[in-house]
């Protein structure tokens, strides 16, 4: 049992710094982004090949990736998203769309090959207890990740002005906050987030050009759960799925492991639709 809750909470780990560039996208600029999953693909098959060609430390290649994918997030939102912020059904073609061209350029690329990284670690014995180093390293930098996403948005003030600009846009241009550039830096860094998710997934799992719907669901499903809008809501969130998916698939079996989370998930969306960290009455998002 020890085993299984180490587990899940390292599992648990991965989902929620998946999920922390969807939650502070979607709370800032209130776009449900369907490419979320082909970004953090992109972000793999960055790692994975500039660690193959530069021959560097895997954990190196975040100076190189997480910059890119910062540049990345801007040109899409300032090039593709920015003209139809007011047109929810627009924005989820449009984001639909990159999801198929990111995935399809990617497989003209690799001609649908899978890729792995071995980083010959050894696991860490803890008693009868195993853990990988990745998901360890994982587990650290999700936790640090958000006290560093907390700290920035709630104590400096090109937090405070991405906050406003999440809660009221027209109040925020009324003070004369530049709200589209606001915007561009909100997906921006939430593209930097899904580039950091993406280093530290490259060693862990098969790289290949659907990888990342593997990931998109279960991460609207942490946001959800936790409270759009909401780092901590996504750690939490994140830590939660992963436990009871860990213990569904050891206690029933393997196939049904992600079953186990789903009546939590209705629940939640049934009782309270804010989410656990959310404020009743504000389901629309903004971050908190």
């Amino acid at each position: 049992m020890s085993q299984i809750i180490i587990s899940g909470i390292l599992l648990g780990g991965i989902y929620s710094i998946v999920s922390y560039g969807l939650t502070l996208i979607f709370g800032v600029v209130r776009v449900i982004n369907f490419a979320h999953g082909s970004l953090l693909m992109v972000g793999m098959f960055m790692a994975y090949y500039f660690s193959k060609i530069g021959g560097l430390n895997i954990y190196l290649i975040f100076f190189i990736v997480v910059p890119l994918m910062f540049l990345l997030g801007v040109i899409i939102q300032k090039f593709f998203l920015s003209r139809i912020l007011n047109e929810p059904d627009m924005q989820l073609f449009v984001t639909f769309g990159l999801m198929l061209l990111l995935e399809n350029v990617m497989l003209a690329i690799t001609k649908g090959d899978y890729f792995s990284l071995n980083t010959n670690m050894s696991p860490i014995p803890l008693g009868s207890v195993m853990m990988d180093w990745p998901r360890v390293l994982t587990l650290g930098a999700t936790i640090l990740l958000a006290i560093l996403l907390l700290l920035f948005l709630n104590y400096t003030k090109i937090g405070w002005a991405i906050r406003a600009v999440s809660q009221n846009q027209y109040a925020a241009r009324i003070i004369g906050l530049k709200v589209n550039q606001l915007y561009m830096l909100a997906f921006g860094l939430g593209s930097a987030c899904i580039g950091i998710a993406a280093v530290l997934l490259t060693p862990i799992y098969t790289i290949f050009p659907h990888v990342g719907f593997n990931f998109v669901i279960i991460a609207f499903a942490v946001v959800i759960l936790g409270g759009l809008g909401s780092i901590q809501g996504a750690l939490v969130g994140g830590l939660i799925i992963g436990i009871l998916e860990s213990l569904g698939g050891n206690l029933i079996a393997p196939e049904l492991n992600q079953i186990v989370w789903y009546p939590l998930f209705l629940l939640v969306l049934f009782f309270r639709p804010a989410g656990i960290f959310g404020i009743r009455g504000s389901e629309e998002g903004g971050l908190k």
